[in-house]
C-alpha cells in the first residue's frame, strides 16, 4: 500500500513559497483536533510540501506515490539515441550525395551553360532533399503507427501518436531542419561546379571534399562504436545487479498486506499488537504445514525500496545524526536469512533490544557495539544485542545506510527529533515458503488468510519479483539501447555499402589496370580495405573519450556499479571493423573478379 496523496488546486496568482508554511500550520491544527492532547504534548511537527503535478513523472527526488516516477536520465538517453540515428542517416545522405556528384556533373554543366544561376541550383538540390525528407516522414509516420504498440511493450509505456495542428507544424519544422542539415552541403558542392571544366571532362573533386566525406564516415562510426560500447556496459551493469548478493535471501518469500493502519482512534502501537496477533494466528493455522517454513511481521520489507523509516536526532555534543529503522518481530532476521556478525538475534521477549547493521557500527566507530546505546537524549532505555551484515533494504542505486531493527518502537521514538516515512507504515506479514509446488502452497496460504482475516483482500507480492521490478527501467533501457545500436549499425552500413559501391565504380579502371599488371584479387581487396580501416581506427580513438565520459556519468546513478575499461571499446571497434571489412571485401571481391578488359572498356 502507498500513502494517500492530497491534490490541491491553487489560484493562478498564488505564491507557493507563502502557502507551504500556512499548510504546515494548518496540519498541526487538524492533527491536534484529531489526536487531542496526546499529539499536542508530543512536540511532533509535520512537514508539508507542494509538488507541481507536471513534476511528478520525472522527479526522482520525491518518493513514488500513486503515480509511477521515471528517471529523467532515461528520457534524455532515448532522445539522444533517436537524434544520433537521425544524424547518422543525414550524414549518409550527405556523403552519398557528394560521392555521386561526378555522375551529376554533366547535368550541372548543361544547366549552368543555359543560364541557371548557382542559387537556383542550390534551391533545386535542397528541394530534392526536402522532398525526400517529406516522403521519409510519411513512411516514418506509418511505420511509427504500426510499430508503436511493440515499442510500448518494449519500454513499458503507453505512448500514442496524436495528429493535430501542432503535431503537423512540429513535424514540418523538423522536416525542414533535417533537409537543411542533410541537403545544404551537397547543394553547395554540386552548384559550385564550373560548366567549362564539366563539359570538357576536366572535373576533379578537390581534396577538401574528399576529407569532408571521410570525416562524415568517421563521425558515423564514432557514434556507432560509442553506442555499441554503451550497450555492452549497460548489459554488464544489469548482470551485476542481478548477481549481486543483496545480503538476504529473496527467493520464495511472499509479503501479505494486512490493511491495518493507525488513525485518530487507533494508536500505532495497538496496530502493531494486532498485526502480531494476526501473524501468530497464521502461524498457528499453518501448524506443521511443510510448505510454510517461517512467518514474520514487520512494518517494512525489502520490497519497499524507497527507504524505511528515517529518524534523526542530536548527540549530547549537538551533532546531528540520522539512521533508518524498521519495526520487526523476532522472526524477521531468520526469515530473510540475514547474517548475524556479532551478538545474537531477537528473542520473543526482547523489549529493550535493538539490532544494528555494520554500516551503523562503522559510522560510530565502535569496536565492540554489543551493549552500546545510541548516544541521543531519550535513548537511555535500550541496548544493542546484535550486529547484522549490511543488506540492501534499498535499491542498488544507493549505498547501504546505518540501520536499526527493533521489536519495540518506543525505544527509538522517544529519542528522535524527526521521522520521515517514504511509504505508509502499515504492518506486513512475510512468509518463507519451502516447497516445489508453489501454486498449491499459495492456495493454502489464501485459505489460511481467509480464516484469519475474513473480509480483508488477499493482497500479496513475491519479494524476488518485486526486487527485480526495481530495475525494470534499466532492463528496458538496455533493450532499447541495444535496438538503437543495431539500427544505427544497419543505417551506417547502408551508407557504407553505397559509399563503397560508388568508390569501386569510380576506381573500375584502376582495378582493371592493376589486374593487367599482375595484381591478385586478394591484394586488390586489401588495398581497398586500407582506407576504411584507417577511418575506423580514427573513429575508435575519438569514440573512447566520448563514450567513457557518457558511461561514467550514467554509472554515477548507481552506488554499486561495474568497472569498465578499454576492453568494451576494443570489442565495439572490432565489431565495426569486421562489419566494414565484410562489406568492402564483398564488393571489392566482385570488382576484382571482373574481366579487366570489361573494366577498361567501362571507362
Amino acid at each position: 500500500s502507498v500513502t494517500p496523496e492530497t491534490y490541491v488546486q491553487l489560484n493562478e496568482h498564488a505564491n507557493v513559497e507563502m502557502i507551504e508554511p500556512k499548510l504546515a500550520a494548518m496540519m498541526q491544527t487538524v492533527l491536534g483536533d484529531l489526536y487531542g492532547d496526546e499529539f499536542s504534548e508530543s512536540g511532533l511537527t509535520y512537514t508539508v510540501g507542494l509538488q507541481p503535478i507536471t513534476d511528478i513523472r520525472l522527479n526522482t527526488d520525491i518518493p513514488e506515490g500513486i503515480a509511477a516516477v521515471s528517471n529523467p536520465v532515461f528520457s534524455y538517453i532515448l532522445a539522444a539515441i533517436a537524434f544520433l540515428i537521425l544524424l547518422i542517416a543525414s550524414v549518409n545522405f550527405m556523403t552519398l550525395s557528394i560521392s555521386r556528384s561526378s555522375s551529376r556533373a554533366n547535368e550541372v554543366g548543361v544547366r549552368k551553360s543555359i543560364g541557371a544561376s548557382r542559387s537556383q541550383l542550390m534551391y533545386q538540390y535542397w528541394g530534392e532533399a526536402l522532398l525526400l525528407t517529406i516522403l521519409a516522414f510519411g513512411v516514418g509516420l506509418v511505420l511509427a503507427e504500426i510499430l508503436l504498440p511493440h515499442f510500448n511493450l518494449l519500454s513499458g509505456t503507453e505512448l500514442s501518436l496524436t495528429f493535430s495542428g501542432y503535431s503537423f507544424f512540429f513535424w514540418g519544422l523538423a522536416a525542414v531542419f533535417i533537409s537543411l542539415l542533410s541537403g545544404i552541403y551537397p547543394a553547395l558542392v554540386l552548384s559550385g561546379f564550373k560548366p567549362v571544366d564539366v563539359l570538357k571532362g576536366r572535373l576533379k573533386l578537390s581534396a577538401d571534399k574528399n576529407y569532408f566525406r571521410q570525416s562524415m564516415v568517421v563521425f558515423q562510426f564514432t557514434l556507432t562504436i560509442a553506442l555499441v560500447a554503451a550497450t555492452l556496459v549497460i548489459s554488464n551493469q544489469l548482470d551485476y545487479m542481478r548477481s549481486t548478493d543483496l545480503g538476504y535471501d529473496k527467493e520464495q518469500v511472499v509479503v501479505l498486506a494486512t490493511g491495518l493502519s493507525s488513525g485518530p482512534q487507533r494508536p500505532f502501537l495497538e496496530v502493531l499488537d494486532e498485526a502480531t496477533r494476526v501473524k501468530d494466528r497464521i502461524q498457528s493455522e499453518a501448524g506443521s504445514d511443510t510448505g510454510i517454513e517461517h512467518v514474520g511481521m514487520s512494518v517494512y520489507t525489502p520490497i519497499h525500496s524507497a527507504g524505511w523509516i528515517i529518524a534523526d536526532f542530536r548527540e549530547p555534543g549537538g551533532r546531528k545524526r540520522d539512521f533508518h529503522f524498521n519495526i520487526v518481530d523476532h522472526e524477521f532476521v531468520d526469515l530473510y536469512k540475514i547474517e548475524v556478525l556479532q551478538g545474537r538475534n531477537f528473542s520473543p521477549d526482547d523489549q529493550r533490544a535493538i539490532i544494528v547493521n555494520r554500516a551503523l557500527v562503522d559510522d560510530y566507530g565502535w569496536e565492540n557495539p554489543i551493549g552500546q546505546k545510541l548516544p541521543g537524549q531519550g535513548f537511555e532505555d535500550h541496548e544493542i544485542i546484535g550486529v547484522v551484515e549490511n543488506f540492501h533494504y534499498e535499491s542498488l542505486h544507493t549505498t547501504v545506510k546505518p540501520l536499526a531493527l527493533t521489536i519495540n518502537p518506543s525505544l527509538l521514538f522517544s529519542g528522535v527529533d524527526n521521522l520521515s516515512f517514504s511509504q505508509s507504515a502499515n504492518p506486513r506479514i512475510s512468509l518463507r515458503l519451502d516447497t516445489e509446488n508453489l501454486q498449491e502452497t499459495m492456495t493454502r496460504v489464501e485459505e489460511i488468510w481467509s480464516n484469519v482475516m475474513p473480509g480483508t483482500p488477499f493482497i500479496y507480492a513475491f519479494v524476488d519479483e518485486s526486487v527485480d521490478m526495481l530495475y525494470q527501467q534499466e532492463e528496458r533501457l538496455s533493450r532499447i539501447v541495444t535496438f538503437g545500436s543495431v539500427l544505427a549499425i544497419i543505417i551506417a552500413c547502408m551508407g557504407l555499402f553505397g559509399l563503397i559501391s560508388l568508390m569501386i565504380v569510380r576506381r573500375t579502371k584502376e582495378i582493371g589496370i592493376r589486374k593487367v599488371l599482375g595484381a591478385s584479387a586478394v591484394s586488390i581487396v586489401v588495398l581497398l580495405n586500407k582506407e576504411f580501416t584507417k577511418l575506423i581506427a580514427i573513429s575508435f580513438i575519438i569514440a573512447i573519450p566520448i563514450g567513457w565520459v557518457a558511461l561514467t556519468q550514467w554509472l554515477q546513478d548507481f552506488a554499486y556499479r561495474v568497472e569498465f575499461g578499454i576492453g568494451v571499446f576494443l570489442l565495439a571497434g572490432m565489431a565495426a571493423l569486421l562489419i566494414v571489412w565484410i562489406t568492402s571485401s564483398w564488393l571489392a571481391t566482385i570488382a576484382a573478379m571482373m574481366n579487366p578488359v570489361k573494366s577498361l572498356r567501362s571507362e
